[in-house]
């Protein structure tokens, strides 16, 4: 065998272990603070600074070029800020594309610095503050799975029969919404005089991941992502889940009658209903067992994570009572040439 033919074989490996390892896992976006900013501890009056990392952690991308919903990062008294963009503004270094694991092993990546000046109340006594970071966006689960098509006959035994109706199980498919089981069902009827077999299927959903489920729109993602409480009408763009395709090896199914779905946090109520179309179907005739057929399913949804971290603020008066009697005494330069400040001090940035 020649060498390059064995490259092709080691590539054509490699590809096929990064692809199924692409769809695990319960992440989507994951948002991080870079060390120090904001820092752990500083004094009133400091100006702080304020970057984020962006991971795409899920499988599927997150194509900004046509919008992808929205980035917030804001803090309350005494570190008073609000910075609202759009993911695209937040990702454009990365050409508005945040790369998912099926097509990029590690994921897109993207650094996100908060632009504008950022200055702690310098009145603050000694308190705590929270940064919070927001992000708003489309994501979509993806699962294919092999399901069992019933168009044997009556007269072959159950124990010759190609496949059964069984439960499947799954863990998690590289999303924050998973697909954690199927239910096979027959489904047996008849169309223009003829027995069609129809793939009945129960797809059964949950919020796997640390973040909320939310309807895909962009007027939905940029409701969501707010620096105050959702009130009881926005309420409504939460759990909402679309089939955006379903099919049984060509045959179209129809899922929820078309309908979006809405998550309950029930498992045992967190199905959708899926169906061969009008007119779509496996003629019985034409088969002399069951088979096993490849169901394709996509399903899209809008997802919001986020993040926040403590910034322990100490006022300047209280800073002052904390120095020595001999800090207070001597003179700047003394202090400057002979004592070297205590290593625990927080130092502004």
């Amino acid at each position: 065998m020649k060498l390059t033919h064995i490259l092709l074989i080691i590539a054509s490996m490699a590809a096929a272990v990064t692809a199924a390892g692409a769809f695990k896992g319960t992440d989507g976006l994951k948002i991080s603070f870079f060390e120090g900013a904001p820092p752990e501890s500083v004094l009133a009056g400091s100006i702080i600074n304020v970057a984020l990392l962006l991971e795409n952690k899920g499988a599927a991308s997150i194509n900004c070029k046509t919008g992808c919903g929205k980035f917030l990062v804001f803090a309350k008294e005494p570190i008073q800020f609000l910075e609202e963009n759009g993911l695209k503004t937040a990702v454009e270094e990365s050409e508005g594309l945040l790369s998912g694991k099926e097509s990029y092993a590690s994921g897109g990546r993207a650094a996100y610095a908060v632009k504008q000046q950022i200055m702690v109340s310098p009145d603050t006594k000694s308190t705590t503050a929270l940064v919070f970071a927001a992000a708003c966006y489309p994501y979509e689960t993806k699962l294919t799975a092999r399901v069992c098509i019933p168009t044997a006959p009556y007269t072959v035994p159950e124990e010759k029969r190609t496949c059964k109706l069984e439960e499947l199980r799954f863990q998690s498919q590289g999303a924050p919404v998973a697909i954690t089981k199927i239910v096979q069902n027959k489904f047996l009827t008849k169309e223009n005089e003829k027995e069609i077999v129809k793939p009945n299927l129960r797809v059964y959903v949950e919020n796997a991941g640390k973040g909320i489920v939310l309807d895909s729109t962009p007027e939905a993602l940029a409701k969501a992502c707010t620096s105050t409480e959702l009130g009881k009408e926005e309420t409504k763009i939460v759990g909402i889940i679309n089939v955006e395709s379903a099919e049984v090896s060509g045959v179209r199914l129809n899922c929820n009658s078309g309908r979006p779905f809405t998550l309950t946090g029930k498992n045992d109520k967190d199905f959708i209903e899926c169906v061969a179309a009008q007119g779509q179907g496996f003629l019985r005739e034409q088969f002399d067992n069951n088979f096993v057929a490849t169901l394709s399913i996509k399903l899209k949804y809008g997802y919001q994570t986020a993040t926040s971290k403590e910034v322990e603020i100490q006022g300047i008066r209280e800073y002052e009572e904390t120095k020595t009697p001999q800090q207070a005494t001597l003179p700047p330069e003394k202090l400057a040439d002979d004592i070297s400040p205590p290593p625990s001090l927080p130092v502004s940035i």
